[in-house]
């Protein structure tokens, strides 16, 4: 539920439903990985998977990897080709870019630019226990008193054990670095489906960054959210968190000056995207990247509400064992 089941027009379309997204640095911190998860494959065709980096911090893309699938299955899985297109030219969709990999699902494929792919089924590495998200979401989209009934920690359980379908793409951080952004990096996963191939118009069906923003919310409710851009956020999206943070504060008493709290956990929950400096730990704990083992909920818990929330788990509740090599996704469980 981090991005899981988002959006009315995604529920029957689980490969166009974004699960998660990650950012974290490789072994020795010479790349970086970007995760894009999907609920479920096969990874639909003439659909383009996106990941988007900002290199300046404007909230706009410098940087799209995108991945575009064949619609035919194959005994070795679907191909795939990932492509990059940068500058300007990074936000325009009909832009073909050029190659970075390709290969077949399920197979690492490395390429001479020190880029390395996958795209294939994995356990899923998220972890959440079903009550406690659904108790915290209700507390604050209807600005009520947090209410765990009879929840315990020892009641706990991953509402999200199972498997989904991943893209990882590793950069060498040499290609991610640019002269204005000293480092540092925002990055979100998108997924546009085309509207009309003649005139080259283009449907954003979902898009994720921050983890559990639209859940939390109430945007995964409808499709308006999905469809929208990080840079425009603050504006749009900003003064209704921002009420909304500071009500579900005032009730349960958690700081003393809610308005106060709410202006900060903005600056943490917008824009809708991963803040990370090229070659450190990834940890979402501390706002920056995210690694596939974090566990982002309490944080997010956290950063809203100003009050710990324990769900009870841990990364060892995910499903499969997340790899210390590429492409770092658990294997898929049977």
């Amino acid at each position: 539920m981090s991005d899981h089941l988002d959006g009315l027009s995604l529920r029957n379309t689980p490969s166009l439903d974004i699960s998660d997204f990650y950012v974290f640095p490789n072994a020795d911190g010479t790349k970086t990985v970007f995760v894009l998860n999907v609920m479920r494959g096969p990874f639909s065709a003439e659909t383009r998977y996106e990941i988007n980096i900002d290199s300046d911090g404007d909230a706009s893309p410098d940087i799209v990897l995108y991945t575009m699938f064949h619609p035919e299955l194959e005994p070795g899985g679907q191909s795939f080709v990932v492509r990059e297109v940068t500058g300007p030219q990074a936000p325009n969709r009909n832009a073909n870019g050029h190659e970075i990999g390709k290969g077949w699902t399920n197979t690492v494929r490395a390429h001479h630019e020190g880029f390395r792919v996958f795209a294939g089924r994995a356990g899923d590495p998220f972890y959440i226990d079903g009550t406690v998200v659904t108790a915290v979401r209700t507390a604050i989209v209807n600005g009520s008193r947090l209410d765990l009934g009879d929840w315990s920690p020892e009641k706990a359980s991953n509402a999200f054990r199972g498997n989904i379908h991943a893209i990882v793409v590793e950069v060498p951080n040499a290609f991610l670095q640019k002269p204005k952004n000293a480092g540092t990096i925002r990055a979100w996963g998108s997924i546009a489906v085309p509207l009309d191939a003649a005139d080259g118009r283009w449907r954003q069906t979902d898009r994720a960054g921050t983890p559990l923003l639209s859940t939390m919310f109430g945007y995964n409710e409808g499709d308006e959210f999905n469809a929208a851009r990080p840079q425009d956020d603050a504006a749009t999206y900003g003064p209704e968190i921002h009420d909304m943070i500071s009500r579900v504060v005032r009730v349960n008493h958690t700081h003393k000056k809610p308005e106060e709290h709410a202006e900060r956990a903005l600056g943490a929950l917008l824009p809708d995207a991963l803040r990370y400096t090229l070659g450190t730990p990834a940890a979402y704990g501390a706002l920056n990247g995210r690694s596939l083992t974090d566990n982002a909920p309490e944080k997010i818990f956290h950063t809203i509400l100003n009050a710990e929330v324990p769900m009870g788990l841990d990364s060892g509740d995910a499903t499969g064992t997340v790899r210390s090599d590429f492409p770092y996704v658990s294997e898929p469980v049977a």
